[in-house]
């Protein structure tokens, strides 16, 4: 797999003290591209966002009981999303992660990092045991992003302070200022200009003066017994009606066409006014162990991100529901206790719907064997 080039930068800025005997500096170059990449996975899944993951690459250096941190480039861990949109591997992928710390390189893998894209999100169980599994040392930093597009983006270091992890002081992250990037455009070629000569006497010479017009005489008046009957002037004073030109259509056909377009847009944008959707619906069913939630998809329409909450006998579990699940409008679940409840939450909406394992009836206690009839004395 081919390296990252390597970012270099002549300034180092401290990080503000955090915990612990580990002392981080950065480029700034290096936290402005996690900002940018944070950002576009906050942009590509609206009001949820898509969380981003990779490598912190840098040096470190020991002196005495600390050790110095300085974060010079970053590389990503891909991710399919296939768990939801927060930064959760496959295990295939985090086989690849493993291969990805293993390879000698210029910069050492110092540290994880990773993007929280929702305020109220905590850092999961999953990204605490892959911090642990990808960047196992003592000095080792899990850098935590919080992209914003209403605010300026954060970033929080972790530390390992005996063993448990340590949340340290943050910085704001700001974009790059104009000035600080390079162009690209080429500089306009000059154009020569050719130098004007002058009279060794140094005064300019004459211009000559231009001719004079010359003016036609106005032509006579044509006789109206001689003009063309095009050009007789019409009875009762009433000029010809003007030949269409070429074009004139689109005087009337461009304001059309541009109503249609407005009024198109309009309903387009109003349909849940004049077409409401159906209400949300909830089914649930069983077989062989697997509980399967079925919802009707005309309900989500135009959105983009829902989650199915599911009650296993007291067992709380959360899924997240892709655009594509969402239109797929099935969830397959295996279910652990006799009582499943799902209750499906988008916005303001919700539908819920339980299963209940059937009891059996218990068995009726056997009747006594009936007494022999007595025999006639």
């Amino acid at each position: 797999m081919p390296e990252n080039p390597v970012i270099t930068s002549p300034t180092i800025l401290p990080w503000p003290a955090g915990t612990g005997n580990v002392i981080v500096g950065y480029a700034p170059e290096a936290l402005e591209k996690l900002r940018l990449d944070a950002l576009e996975g906050l942009i590509a899944l609206p009001r949820i966002g898509m969380g981003i993951g990779g490598l912190l690459l840098g040096t470190r250096e020991k002196s005495g009981a600390k050790t110095s941190l300085r974060i010079l480039d970053s590389l990503p861990i891909p991710c399919s999303h296939a768990q939801g949109p927060s930064f959760n591997l496959s295990p295939d992928e985090v086989r690849e992660a493993i291969e990805l710390t293993r390879p000698e390189r210029e910069l050492a893998v110092i540290g994880f990092y990773y993007s929280r894209t929702r305020s109220q999100q905590k850092r999961s169980l999953e990204i605490e045991q892959l911090y642990t599994l990808l960047c196992p040392e003592p000095w080792q930093i899990l850098l935590e992003l919080r992209p914003s597009m209403a605010e300026p983006s954060r970033a929080e270091l972790i530390y390992r302070n005996g063993g448990l992890s340590v949340t340290g002081p943050g910085i704001e992250l700001h974009p790059a200022e104009v000035d600080d990037i390079p162009s690209t455009l080429a500089p306009e070629p000059e154009i020569p200009v050719a130098p004007i000569s002058l009279p060794a006497s140094g005064a300019l010479p004459a211009m000559e003066a231009p001719a004079p017009e010359t003016f036609l005489p106005p032509p006579a008046p044509v006789p109206a017994a001689a003009a063309p009957a095009a050009f007789r002037a019409p009875l009762f004073g009433v000029p010809p009606h003007p030949a269409p030109r070429q074009g004139a259509w689109l005087r009337w056909a461009i304001p059309l066409l541009l109503l249609a377009a407005g009024s198109g847009a309009a309903a387009w944008f109003t349909r849940d006014t004049w077409n409401p959707p159906p209400p949300l619906q909830l089914e649930v069913a069983e077989k062989q162990g697997q509980v399967t939630f079925h919802w009707n998809p005309d309900a989500l329409r135009g959105q983009d991100a829902a989650v199915l909450l599911v009650n296993d006998g007291g067992d709380l579990r959360t899924f997240p529901l892709t655009p594509q699940r969402l239109d797929a409008g099935v969830l397959i679940y295996p279910r652990k206790s006799g009582r499943v409840t799902g209750t499906l939450r988008i916005g303001d909406r919700r539908a819920i719907a339980t299963f209940l394992e059937p009891v059996a009836p218990p068995a009726s206690p056997s009747a006594p064997p009936a007494a022999p009839p007595k025999a006639a004395p």
